[in-house]
């Protein structure tokens, strides 16, 4: 009985190790392959200034773009809207100093997520700028207009976290920061953000929770180098990105990788440049274009990602693992071609997925770029309407060591109220400088501060240092007092 046991479990090691060595390599298609698996999407909006003093068309278009964008065509599962719903500012006459929280604009704003029915459609992420505090007491109260009238003010006063769980089981998490002052003062006291005590403890329960997530995104109103903020990078050092706004389109194009990894992207408004965002992580790795409204094609490149924003923070490595390079195509028209061209040579016309309309894939043999140089794809959209779009970046299948100083960078990465100190302390020493050169140069040419008749019959001239009437010098008087008076 033993040896007949002994010999069926001889063959049953036999068949096991015959059946391993006869399995074939599987190359994975799970991670930026031919399929949408692990492919998510999700749109931004910063600084809509939604008012009650003309411009119609800001909130007609507001409307639109819930409708057409984002109902109709993105159809995203998250919407995040970073701050300044409201413009809370006086009329013209008084538009730089006179602010105050008109409910007529809060009213509106709601009016137009309850009309489109948006939030029904996707997760509507809406977190306060400084524009909708302006002159609020108290703005964790529930009366706040913010509280009242906003889609996530009704839970909550400030920093709120949301959590989505997909069907290829990712968890992308998305932490709010309300750096707004509490008070909310008016201009122009009101433009850098600060994080309180009892907000740095929500952000610290917030980032226990989400810790563990696939990816998370940060977002708020305020760029990191405009507020007061000491610990947030502690905070943030498990997130991909920083989203915000609040400097508008003054300045195009802020993006900046922060030494830490971590990106900040700040995007252009809503209000005047009716500019908004796409954004996909494709397997881990964060892409994304800036749009203005009404453009026939959004297209975002999601493989092979911009090498000027990878992270450490994100799984770069599948990279060079991939099968396909992957776009993102979001369209009106069915699109008609999409050719693609890597460093000057073409590569092949990519076609629309199996199992996602909007993911248009390509085969690749990633071999031929891993050589960690910077290498250049070249994408032209056209759809039936013969709209065409061109997208192009510098990609590279190893992670870039070198941050490069450009004028994002110096904004987004340097403390900006310390840099004003520290421009205004210069600022003082060069005029006391110039005070005493002049001081000086006074005394070796004749530069008075007044000439003319010092007495009813003599004709005299004052300077800093004195004043000479009739031959005579007289020591300096009320010229000292005149040149403090200046300084300060």
């Amino acid at each position: 009985m033993f040896s007949f046991f002994l010999i069926l479990f001889l063959l049953n090691i036999t068949t096991n190790y015959s059946l391993i060595s006869n399995k074939q390599p599987i190359i994975s298609n799970e991670y930026l392959g031919n399929t949408g698996k692990h492919l998510f999407h999700f749109v931004q909006i910063t600084d809509t200034h939604i008012t009650h003093l003309g411009h119609a068309e800001r909130r007609q278009q507001f409307e639109q773009f819930c409708n057409q964008i984002i109902k109709a065509l993105v159809k995203p599962q998250v919407t995040i809207v970073t701050g300044d719903l409201v413009n809370s500012v006086s009329s013209s006459t008084d538009r730089l100093f006179g602010t105050e929280q008109y409910e007529e604009e809060w009213s509106i704003y709601r009016d137009v997520l309850i009309r489109t029915n948006v939030t029904a459609h996707t997760k509507w992420l809406d977190i306060r700028g400084n524009h909708d505090v302006f002159m609020d007491s108290d703005p964790d109260s529930s009366k706040s207009f913010y509280r009242i009238y906003s889609h996530q003010g009704h839970n909550h006063s400030g920093s709120y976290e949301y959590t989505l769980r997909t069907e290829d089981d990712d968890r992308y998490s998305f932490v709010a920061v309300d750096m707004c002052p509490r008070p909310g003062i008016g201009r122009p006291f009101n433009f850098l953000g600060h994080i309180s005590k009892k907000e740095m403890k929500i952000l610290k329960k917030l980032f226990e929770k989400t810790k563990n997530s696939t990816s998370t995104i940060f977002f708020g109103h305020y760029p990191l180098t405009f507020t007061y903020s000491k610990g947030l990078d502690q905070i943030m050092k498990y997130g991909i990105a920083y989203l915000n706004g609040h400097l508008h389109s003054g300045i195009k194009h802020l993006y900046a990788r922060h030494s830490n990894g971590l990106l900040e992207l700040e995007l252009g408004d809503w209000k005047d440049k009716r500019r908004f965002r796409i954004l996909t992580i494709d397997s881990g790795l964060l892409s994304f274009e800036d749009f203005r409204f009404s453009q026939p094609i959004y297209a975002i490149i999601s493989n092979p990602k911009a090498s000027k924003f990878l992270t450490p923070r994100e799984p770069f490595h599948r990279l060079s693992h991939s099968t396909h390079i992957r776009i993102v195509i979001f369209s009106k028209l069915s699109i008609s071609n999409v050719i693609i061209s890597i460093d000057e040579q073409y590569i092949g016309s990519a076609i629309q997925s199996n199992d996602n309309e909007n993911l248009f894939i390509l085969p690749w043999n990633t071999s031929l770029y891993n050589d960690e140089n910077l290498h250049k794809i070249f994408v032209e959209i056209k759809d039936s309407g013969n709209n065409t779009i061109i997208l192009q970046h510098e990609f590279s299948l190893s992670l870039p060591t070198s941050i490069k100083w450009n004028r994002s960078r110096i904004i987004l990465t340097i403390h900006q109220p310390t840099f004003g100190f520290v421009i205004l302390i210069l600022s003082l020493f060069a005029y006391i400088f110039i005070l005493l050169y002049y001081r000086y140069q006074a005394k070796q040419k004749s530069c008075p501060w007044y000439f003319g008749y010092l007495t009813p019959d003599h004709f005299g001239a004052a300077f800093l240092w004195g004043t000479l009437i009739r031959g005579a010098y007289l020591p300096p008087d009320s010229q000292i007092f005149s040149g403090i008076v200046l300084v300060i």
